[in-house]
């Protein structure tokens, strides 16, 4: 669902096309934010006490897991599609 989005945006905003390789890690710790700060605090998730290496820990991993999204901006959708449903 994050690479949808991520494709999504890349329509509109060209530098997410054109320089993924910088705007896909900003692109991942922007989603474990959005999850911790947003998405966490309105759900049954029981509350923790802050931890930084836990933050630092979850935002590189984002950050890191923002690349392969890049790879989906390579295939064009209708290849994507094909090959999706060929599986």
């Amino acid at each position: 669902m994050v690479a949808t989005v991520y494709y999504a945006a890349s329509k509109k905003l060209t530098a997410l096309y054109t320089k993924p390789a910088l705007w896909s890690p900003a692109f991942g710790s922007a989603v474990y934010l959005f999850m911790n700060f947003l998405v966490l605090p309105f759900s049954a998730v029981a509350k923790t006490p802050f931890s930084l290496a836990l933050f630092l820990n979850g935002i590189f991993g984002h950050a890191i897991f923002g690349l392969p999204s890049k790879s989906y901006l390579s295939i064009p959708l209708d290849e994507t599609l094909k090959l999706w449903r060929s599986q």
